[in-house]
């Protein structure tokens, strides 16, 4: 369920924010110096050996709010048998688990494990972050099933007339293959660029009815690092239900 905010309660509105950053750690569990080549894969843009760890840090802005900046560390822990089948486990700040396995066609997430669960729960679905082998052309698409992240309630005790959106697939395609970004951990080369589109009803307020909206993340990956910036925005200015952005940037990044 997308998280309701009530902007009377300091509390809910930290808890808000923390929630925010929980829910975008399934987003990214959705130095690059060298042209792409046959040898390159999708593990070196998302490497998953034992003891990388990333710190990044992330800016969280609601419709109505000032933004808010926070950190967010992810690490890999190896590997750990599920359902008799092995997979790369990473870890975030927060304690959530994401498992991985590399397939022949790309490298997939497949189970999620929160702080609360004992065990991991599998995915509705294998959720494809990268292709494999890397696309030597641009264009190449694959949706994602991935849900809202800052979409939130404005008017306590309001009920509307039904459930705003809280899951839907997402388009993702490969925009660039030789893009370039700078953020605190440095510049970075030849990063591959991979877009997400998608058009959901949402449901804005009693005078603004229900309309599509269109909900953007762009991503850019090191091959080496991995994921070192990520951006979701999800415009909207209803007078019951509002939207936000975030933006995820790496500060850091040790173990490789």
């Amino acid at each position: 369920m997308v998280t309701l905010l009530n902007q009377q309660n300091p509390r809910v509105v930290f808890s808000v924010y923390r929630l925010v950053q929980l829910s975008i750690l399934s987003l990214f569990l959705i130095s690059c110096d060298s042209v792409l080549n046959d040898a390159q894969h999708a593990s070196d843009y998302f490497p998953l050996d034992k003891g990388v760890k990333w710190v990044y840090r992330v800016e969280t802005k609601l419709t109505e709010s000032k933004p808010r900046v926070s950190s967010l560390s992810i690490e890999n822990l190896g590997e750990q048998s599920f359902q008799g089948l092995e997979y790369k486990v990473r870890r975030t700040s927060a304690g959530t688990d994401y498992l991985f396995r590399q397939q022949d066609n790309g490298i997939y997430r497949h189970a999620k494990r929160s702080l609360v669960e004992t065990k991991p729960v599998k995915d509705v679905s294998p959720r494809l972050v990268l292709p494999l082998p890397i696309p030597k052309k641009t264009g190449k698409s694959w949706s994602v099933l991935t849900q809202s992240y800052t979409l939130h309630r404005v008017i306590p005790n309001y009920e509307p007339p039904y459930e705003n959106v809280a899951h839907f697939y997402m388009t993702y395609s490969m925009l660039r293959l030789d893009a370039e970004v700078t953020v605190p951990a440095g510049h970075f080369k030849h990063c591959l660029l991979v877009e997400g589109q998608a058009q959901v009803d949402q449901f804005a307020g009693a005078n603004e009815g229900t309309g599509e909206i269109e909900i953007t993340t762009r991503e850019w990956y090191a091959p080496g690092v991995g994921l070192v910036k990520l951006e979701r925005l999800e415009p909207l200015d209803g007078s019951v239900f509002k939207g936000g952005s975030i933006v995820m940037e790496l500060e850091s990044l040790s173990g490789v």
